[in-house]
């Protein structure tokens, strides 16, 4: 099978920049992890690092924002760690603006007070001071 180069690298490009098909929270989340990955410091303000960010297709108005703290956990030591994971809703506002509104609060409050801790262990949240989850019922 032969194909012209250009306009398959121009079918790639064109693709890879088509975001039509996203749900909100999608998009929301592919702009929220840009500009954290452009602004670190948002999280290492908070002495965070990120984890993962997310929108199920299952939950269209949901994005799931996954960050760890004080670091990453690493098998080298035993430093605690904490990794947290904050729900938000997403609503009909512009994706974008709903992004920047979400980096002027990574701004100004630390993410861990809106957040819950979903891993790492029970004494380093007794270390860390967080108090560790409770099984679900």
């Amino acid at each position: 099978m032969r194909f012209n180069a250009r306009q398959y690298d121009a079918e790639l490009t064109r693709a890879e920049t088509d975001h039509t098909w996203e749900w909100p929270a999608r998009t929301v989340a592919r702009l929220l992890r840009a500009r954290l990955a452009t602004q670190p410091d948002l999280l290492t303000r908070w002495e965070c690092q990120p984890s993962w960010i997310w929108a199920r297709a299952y939950e269209p108005t949901q994005l799931r924002f996954s960050f760890f703290y004080p670091e990453r956990p690493n098998l080298a030591n035993d430093k605690p760690w904490l990794q947290f994971e904050r729900i938000i809703t997403i609503d009909g506002t512009r994706a974008f603006k709903q992004a920047d509104q979400l980096v002027q609060l990574l701004e100004a409050i630390d993410p861990k007070t809106q957040a819950t801790v979903v891993g790492g262990q029970r004494d380093h949240a007794e270390q860390l001071g967080y108090p560790w989850p409770e099984p679900p019922r």
